[in-house]
């Protein structure tokens, strides 16, 4: 009976490193299966993402690697997870052997972070072995395998991160030569070996563009008219028209890398000339100035990241425009036929005249939910400790084995078979330990106090319950307790880590609501007294002409009226 396999292709986000393409991946990999006899289960892939990324499955995980967390927040487009893998990794007990281009397109772990050791833990626990076109069969369940596809993994990161550093020198380089990165995507631009021309058609749709820019015409109407009058185009988006008549390239000028004005050396016919492009440019500084809501003011929204669009779920945008208050949008709002129905906002701040409430208030049950189990947690704190206390004595005993066994096999005391499996079978004990303290050390450090050293528990819920928390604490605790909020036409729906939560709207206007805790904000500061606390917010909606639960997510009941 032959063995089975999995085949698992990669290909990388263009930023982080170059990758054949999944095609030849799959082809190369099929071909070594067949030389070795082995049957094809299944094919997983995963398009346009990095290996540092944890598959799918392993969300916690990925949480509570700080290492991978403080990568993941310096990334300018972090992506999600790889959901090929996770696939694969769900059904590895089905075969022996898991066929790739290389180890690296399984994981390319980062210094101290979980992602090697859960993969590689995961396939010597099924007995599976890593079969590489470009390299040798390693099998996890030899000591000197594992040790030299370790060390093989390092060298090849550390080579990407060497050729990626090259690549950004070379990008800048042929920039400030006056040359466009290879291959840059523009609107109505064509290359021809190292030139740049523009297409005939959307180039007369720029000029035209241009012309009307500088007649003092709004990008509505601009847009309207290059619809009738070059109806074959599909030129139907706003942003292309913003960026075109902002973009150098069209008067055959860039910028290079330090945002300086140069000549473009491919462009030998430029669309428009300079002084065009830079009437264009004057024309925008000056409806800046005359017009303060062209562009809305970011506000700083604790719920930045959280909100999204329950039609095109894209994320939704804070709209400051509004002199009166703040609203939560679809990004994609107006913008074409396909999201027309994106329509659903949310007043976000409260407003100046009126008793309207807005998101930001409609917010403070969950904050109140949050600092209850940050009690819990608290209460569990001395339990943590003791649990780490062993696990570090119980680290440092298999240390103290291990330089003992090597100590024996210096001096010929033990044969090498089993100084072997003396390394083998401790080893995944070490790494098995070692995550364990780091998780214990990172729960600790999230029970340390989220509060300002002059805040206690009972101040913080205090006021909470009289909405006077500060910001930053507010955000900090709507970040532990809130993952997503979709905007509907007649509920909010906040997705927490505890269960779901409809609050209820009418519009975009939220009820008045009141917060019944049966904790005193008098009470002594003791996380045992608000640990147990159960609390009720009753929304005054109308809806239902007497008091009705509508909702319960842990100690949080949710009521109408």
């Amino acid at each position: 009976m032959r063995d089975k396999g999995f085949i698992y292709c990669r290909q990388s986000s263009g930023d982080e490193e170059v990758s054949l393409s999944i095609e030849v991946q799959i082809e190369q990999c099929r071909k070594l299966a067949e030389d070795r006899n082995i049957e094809i289960a299944d094919t997983f892939t995963d398009h346009n993402i990095g290996g540092r990324y944890y598959p799918s499955g392993y969300e916690e995980l990925a949480k509570r690697d700080t290492v991978f967390q403080n990568w993941l927040n310096s990334q300018y487009r972090p992506k999600g997870f790889r959901e090929g893998l996770g696939k694969l990794l769900k059904r590895i007990s089905e075969v022996k052997y898991v066929i790739c281009s290389e180890q690296t397109r399984l994981f390319r772990p980062l210094n101290n972070g979980y992602l090697e050791s859960a993969i590689m833990g995961l396939l010597e626990d099924h007995h599976v072995k890593i079969l590489q076109v470009q390299g040798d069969e390693i099998d996890l369940a030899k000591f000197d395998s594992q040790l030299i596809a370790t060390l093989k993994n390092r060298i090849l990161s550390e080579d990407v991160e060497k050729k990626r550093r090259n690549s950004i020198l070379g990008l800048k380089k042929r920039r400030d030569s006056g040359r466009l990165p290879t291959g840059a995507q523009i609107y109505g631009v064509v290359y021809e070996g190292d030139k740049i021309l523009f297409e005939s058609t959307k180039g007369k749709l720029i000029q035209y563009a241009f012309k009307r820019f500088l007649e003092y015409a709004k990008y509505a109407d601009i847009m309207y008219e290059i619809s009738k009058k070059y109806p074959e185009t599909e030129f139907k988006c706003f942003t292309t028209l913003w960026t075109i008549v902002r973009n150098p390239i069209y008067c055959g000028f860039m910028y290079n890398s330090e945002q300086k004005l140069i000549k473009n050396i491919q462009v030998s016919e430029p669309l428009v000339s300079f002084e065009q492009w830079n009437g264009a440019q004057k024309i925008i500084e000056r409806r800046k100035q005359k017009n303060p809501h062209a562009r809305p003011k970011k506000t700083n929204s604790v719920f930045s990241g959280l909100m999204f669009c329950p039609n095109c779920g894209y994320r939704m945008i804070l709209n400051s425009s509004n002199s009166t208050a703040s609203y939560y949008i679809c990004k994609h709002r107006g913008q074409s036929e396909a999201y027309m129905n994106c329509t659903t906002s949310v007043r976000y701040t409260r407003v100046k005249r009126g008793n309207g409430i807005g998101l930001y208030d409609v917010g403070y049950p969950f904050v109140v939910l949050a600092l209850i189990n940050h009690c819990r947690r608290l209460l569990s704190q001395p339990e943590t400790n003791e649990e780490l206390e062993k696990l570090e004595i119980g680290l440092h005993d298999i240390k103290v084995k291990r330089e003992q066994m090597t100590s024996l096999f210096q001096k010929n005391l033990v044969t090498f078979g089993e100084y072997e499996q003396f390394l083998q079978t401790t080893q995944g004990e070490m790494q098995k330990a070692e995550r364990e303290i780091i998780t214990h050390r990172n729960q600790a450090k999230r029970l340390s106090s989220p509060f300002d050293q002059n805040i206690s528990l009972s101040r913080a819920f205090h006021d909470a319950r009289s909405r006077t928390l500060p910001d930053h604490i507010y955000r900090k605790l709507i970040y532990e307790v809130v993952e997503k909020v979709i905007i509907h036409e007649d509920c909010l729906e906040f997705q927490t880590s505890y269960g779901n939560a409809s609050i209820p709207k009418s519009g975009n206007q939220l009820y008045q609501w009141d917060l019944l805790l049966d904790t005193m904000s008098d009470a002594p500061d003791d996380p045992q007294m608000f640990a147990d606390a159960k609390f009720r917010v009753v929304f005054f909606s109308n809806r239902y002409g007497k008091l009705t639960q509508t909702g319960k997510i842990d100690g949080l009941e949710i009521w109408e009226s």
